[in-house]
Order: C-alpha cells, then structure tokens, then sequence
C-alpha cells in the first residue's frame, strides 16, 4: 500500500487467506483459512464469522494499492533512500 494513503483497512498486519476444496461435491465449493503470523506465534481462523471478512478485505486493499507496474520504482527509491 502507498504511504500516501495513510490508514487502511489492513493496517493491522499482514494475513494469508488459504483456499482448500471444500469436503462435499461440488468441487468448487471452498474451505478457506486465514493465517495471521504474529510476533508472539501464529493464529489460523477457520470458522465462517471469522473467515467471511478477509476477502472482502483484500478486494479494497486491491482497489486502493497503487498500480503493480508502480511497485519496482517504488522499491527502488526506497532502497535508495536507505
């Protein structure tokens, strides 16, 4: 995310959602996970009312990141700024 933007819906930390098929047919019905890594250890959330909100997360986290083809000259100028 741009430094620019300031505070965001994630800035809690990073998260990994983890997409599994689901144990009944169809095979398109998912079983996910979402793993947090934290200082102290890591915390896997698997029930739904846990799980739900994560996605709709990393769609807004998508809509307001700055463009991919951004992000080389990015890391590079942060290099250089080191």
């Amino acid at each position: 995310m741009p430094f620019a933007l300031g505070a965001h819906v994630a800035e809690c930390g990073a998260f990994t959602i983890l997409r599994f098929p689901g144990p009944e047919p169809p095979a398109t019905d998912q079983t996910d996970v979402v793993y947090l890594e934290q200082p102290i250890g890591a915390l896997f959330l698997d029930k739904p009312h846990e799980v739900d909100r994560y996605p709709q997360v990393m769609s807004r986290l998508a809509i307001a990141g700055a463009p991919a083809r951004t992000t080389v000259d990015t890391l590079t100028r942060i290099v250089h700024e080191t």
